[in-house]
């Protein structure tokens, strides 16, 4: 999902009127993407500080979002695995 795209291609007109907080609430699996990042003046720093500050997620519900992308991602699942673990870990370094 990638808020900024779908605001400047008026999919939605407001973020606070997103579903992505709506479908994560409900437990889809939800992802953060940047689409064409020139086209859209993105990025993902941008997409998740986005979802923070207009949609209230926690840095838990964002880093919940990064594990959904990882889990979604067409790597092989060797792969995943030690992804995901590189990112379990610094998250634990991260949080404390």
């Amino acid at each position: 999902m990638c808020s900024v795209s779908n605001l400047k291609t008026k999919v939605v007109g407001d973020i606070r009127n997103h579903p992505v907080r709506d479908f994560f609430d409900k437990g889809l699996n939800v992802t953060v993407n940047s689409d064409d990042p020139t086209m859209f003046g993105t990025d993902m720093n941008n997409e998740y500080r986005m979802l923070h500050d207009e949609l209230g997620f926690t840095v838990f519900e964002l880093f919940r979002l990064s594990l959904n992308g990882i889990d979604s991602s067409f790597l092989p699942q060797e792969k995943k695995g030690r992804l995901r673990e590189t990112f379990l870990r610094e998250f634990e370094k991260l949080v404390g």
